[in-house]
C-alpha cells in the first residue's frame, strides 16, 4: 500500500466518506504580446474567437484593431468577437516576351555593339595621337668650356642637368 491508498483509508475511518476524484487541472493559457499596425502592443490569451485581450493589464476598448501581420479583430468587453485573417497579396509573375519581341532587342544589341566598337577605335586613335604629343624630342646638349659657362650654367653642369 502506498501513501495516498494509506491516507485515504485514514479519511474514510475518520470522516466515513470517499474523497471525490480530484479532477485534473486546466492547463493556464499564457498571453502573448501581439504588436498593433500603430506600434502599440496588445497581450492576447489566445488569438481566437473568445480571446482575452488587454493593454497594460487592462481590458481593451469595444472597436476593431489591425494587428502588425493585418489580422484585423474586433473585440467587445475584452473579449475577440470576430477575426479576420489577412489579406494575401497576389504573386504577380514575369511577363511572357514574344519572339517578335526577342528578335528587336537582339536588332537594337548588334546596333548598340557596333557603335560601342566605333567609339573604342576613336578612344584607341585619341590616346595614340596624345602619347604622339608627349612624346618630346631629345634636346642636343651644347658644349661649352667651363670657363666659357656663367655661374648658373656651372651649377647645372655640376647637377647634370646640362
Amino acid at each position: 500500500m502506498n501513501t495516498k491508498e494509506a491516507l485515504d483509508k485514514i479519511r474514510i475511518l475518520v470522516f466515513g466518506e470517499d474523497t471525490p476524484p480530484v479532477a485534473p487541472v486546466a492547463p493556464v493559457a499564457l498571453s502573448v504580446d501581439y504588436p498593433l499596425a500603430d506600434g502599440s502592443v496588445l497581450t492576447i490569451d489566445k488569438l481566437d474567437v473568445g480571446g482575452i485581450v488587454t493593454k497594460d493589464s487592462v481590458p481593451v476598448m469595444d472597436m476593431n484593431y489591425t494587428l502588425a501581420d493585418g489580422t484585423e479583430i474586433t473585440t467587445v468587453s475584452g473579449l475577440i468577437t470576430e477575426m479576420e485573417a489577412p489579406k494575401e497579396e497576389p504573386i504577380i509573375e514575369a511577363p511572357v516576351v514574344p519572339a517578335a519581341m526577342t528578335e528587336v532587342t537582339k536588332a537594337q544589341f548588334d546596333e548598340l555593339k557596333k557603335s560601342f566598337d566605333k567609339q573604342t577605335e576613336t578612344m584607341k586613335a585619341m590616346f595614340s595621337v596624345m602619347e604622339n604629343m608627349s612624346i618630346v624630342a631629345p634636346v642636343e646638349k651644347v658644349s661649352k668650356s667651363f670657363e666659357d659657362m656663367t655661374n648658373y650654367e656651372k651649377l647645372k653642369a655640376n647637377r647634370g642637368e646640362l
